[in-house]
């Protein structure tokens, strides 16, 4: 990833964010001016554009020697507007969903031209797209589909009869396991193991004691549009039936999903996070770093998983903290009520003590 290092005008950056009618305005007086890039608060130059989405920064937005400032409506009153009269001042809903707007328009990813590298292993019967690129030491297997647009790196491996979509992007040192389909606009990062076999077994007991008989996987994983994997994750492939990834779900590094599991639509799925097979996550979620879903578990749609927690069976949407998850307000009461515990003990033995006293001088 490299960062562009040449001027874009305000009015065009504009463009990309949800500006009021005041702010708009503003943009039309300045629409002219020169931006190099976007920066830290304190590192700033002037031809740089800053984003204020916490009050912390707001207090201390007079410091900046930034030109602009994208701020979140919410902080207005935390902006000392007289020590700022020299800013370009653009008030958005959410300045850091503005700043994910502007980001990808600055940011831009170098690739090799078009074209299969003489090193890579491409099956003659590999169906390849328009301007695809294929990296050193890349193999692909036998009847697989590789769309218009797709980027695989270096040392990649794709099975046979993989399907990937359009302007995926594969980066390097991913292994793919065959029959796995990925959608259009995926990015998959460095080290991510797709549709291998989940950790399925039966037990074999005898006397002599228990062996391990391996269930072998048929299903398939099926991963959705606009998906971002990230590094060294594994998503298993289903048993039977399938693992499903919907669209526009979003998954950190280092996270583990088994097989058949059914993820919706726009998940937030964090570092360290491991599902069980056939743990079920609906629509909009957000599961937080290393927590955790037992087999066949439910998770309804728009919850909550905080971190460090593990689900087991179905929950309802809201929001869930601790081992077993319990609703965040339940979780809080039980833990302010664990400091009188000592002193409920205390009583408890007392009264036994009491008691025996008593029996003891009858």
């Amino acid at each position: 990833m490299t960062v562009v290092q040449s001027d874009v005008a305000l009015g065009e950056i504009a463009s990309y964010i949800n500006l009021s009618d005041e702010g708009l305005a503003k943009v039309d007086k300045h629409s002219t001016l020169a931006i190099r890039g976007y920066a830290n608060l304190e590192e700033a130059e002037p031809n740089e554009i800053v984003f204020v989405s916490s009050q912390k920064y707001a207090v201390r937005a007079s410091e900046t020697k930034a030109k602009v400032i994208v701020y979140s409506s919410q902080l207005a009153e935390n902006l000392d507007f007289n020590q700022l009269n020299d800013k370009v001042l653009l008030e958005v809903p959410d300045a850091k969903l503005s700043f994910a707007q502007i980001s990808k328009f600055f940011a831009q990813e170098n690739w090799s031209e078009p074209g299969v590298h003489a090193t890579a292993n491409v099956d003659p019967s590999v169906k390849l797209g328009r301007n695809v690129v294929i990296g050193p030491n890349v193999y692909i297997g036998a009847d697989s589909k590789i769309g218009n647009g797709v980027v695989i790196q270096a040392n990649t491996v794709v099975g046979r009869n993989v399907s990937i979509g359009t302007d995926t992007i594969i980066f390097p040192n991913v292994t793919i396991y065959d029959n796995s389909e990925l959608g259009n606009s995926c990015r998959v990062h460095s080290g991510v193991v797709l549709g291998a076999d989940g950790f399925g077994y039966a037990q074999d007991r005898s006397k002599a004691g228990v062996e391990h008989c391996k269930l072998f996987h048929v299903g398939k994983l099926i991963i959705g549009n606009e998906i971002e994997i990230g590094a060294c994750t594994s998503i298993d492939r289903g048993t039977i039936g399938d693992t499903t990834i919907g669209d526009g779900t979003k998954i950190d590094n280092q996270v583990q999903i088994g097989h058949n599991c059914k993820i919706g639509r726009s998940v937030l799925i964090c570092g360290n996070t491991g599902l069980s097979g056939s743990v079920t996550v609906e629509d909009y979620c957000v599961l937080a770093g290393m927590s955790g879903a037992s087999d066949q578990a439910v998770i309804e749609t728009g919850t909550i998983v905080t971190g460090f927690t593990v689900v087991e069976g179905r929950t309802r949407s809201g929001i869930y903290k601790g081992c077993p998850a319990r609703d965040l307000r339940e979780f809080h009461r039980i833990q302010g009520s664990l400091k009188f515990i000592p002193e409920l003990v205390k009583e408890f033995r007392r009264a036994r003590r009491k008691e025996k006293k008593e029996n003891s001088s009858e």
